[in-house]
């Protein structure tokens, strides 16, 4: 698991890499998929989310992500 502490934490390699990606974030606590979700925006992924299993599998049969972040 990485965790990353603030969007600006992200190096320029890392921003780089998920610039564009693909990446569906599965997490049953709102706010904790809320903070992944600014995160990763500003570094420039594509996001979906869910709140569930169910939900999580049914999109990452249609959005086809490149990472999965799951707790």
């Amino acid at each position: 698991m990485v965790l990353v502490a603030h969007s600006q934490s992200l190096g320029g390699d890392v921003s780089d890499l998920l610039k564009g990606s693909r990446i569906l974030v599965v997490d049953d606590q709102e706010d904790l998929r809320s903070y992944l979700l600014a995160v990763l925006a500003d570094a420039g992924a594509q996001i979906s989310e869910a709140g569930d299993g169910r939900e999580a599998l049914a999109l990452a049969r249609s959005f086809r992500p490149d990472l999965i972040t799951l707790d």
